[in-house]
């Protein structure tokens, strides 16, 4: 199977992948595995496949020899996804493996979706979404301080 990073560490992800994958009904092969470049949450790749529903997927793992948490707790980050289905738009997980986080690291695959990846701490806020966009993308609880038992007057004791 070829990849662009020809590390050891990359062979043992496409074969990781690859026999997760074989366990999902429709699932494809993978014929490659390439480092996405850009972003600052992790290491990401660009899964590229064959013989099932989807051509391309999304390959995230927490880095190897670091606790998976905070930034790098893509299992964590695979549960939040599964629950705002339907709620939000968010890519379809397809499958994990929580491995052994520091010896092996935990790797999540998800859809691909075509878009474009807006990375505020990189990108900054002049080329974020317009704002009608942004503010769509708001959590829909209200704000700290702003709940109705929080009006009124806020005198110190």
């Amino acid at each position: 199977m070829p990849s662009d990073l020809g590390s050891a560490e990359t062979a043992d992800l496409e074969g990781r992948v690859r026999a997760a994958l074989d366990g999902i009904p429709h699932a494809a092969r993978v014929t490659c595995l390439r480092r996405l470049a850009g972003g600052s949450s992790g290491l990401t790749y660009l899964a590229s496949l064959a013989g099932g529903d989807r051509t391309r997927a999304v390959v995230r793992v927490a880095p190897a020899g670091l606790r998976p948490v905070r930034n790098r707790d893509v299992l964590r980050q695979a549960w939040v996804m599964r629950h705002v289905a339907g709620t939000v738009p968010v890519p379809v997980v397809l499958t994990e493996d929580p491995s052994r986080p520091i010896e092996v690291p935990p790797f999540v695959v998800m859809e691909f979706v075509e878009g474009e990846a807006y990375e505020p701490q990189l990108d900054g806020p002049a080329t974020g979404p317009e704002p009608t966009r942004r503010s769509s993308r708001r959590a829909p609880w209200p704000r700290p301080g702003s709940s109705p038992a929080c009006t009124g007057s806020r005198s110190r004791p």
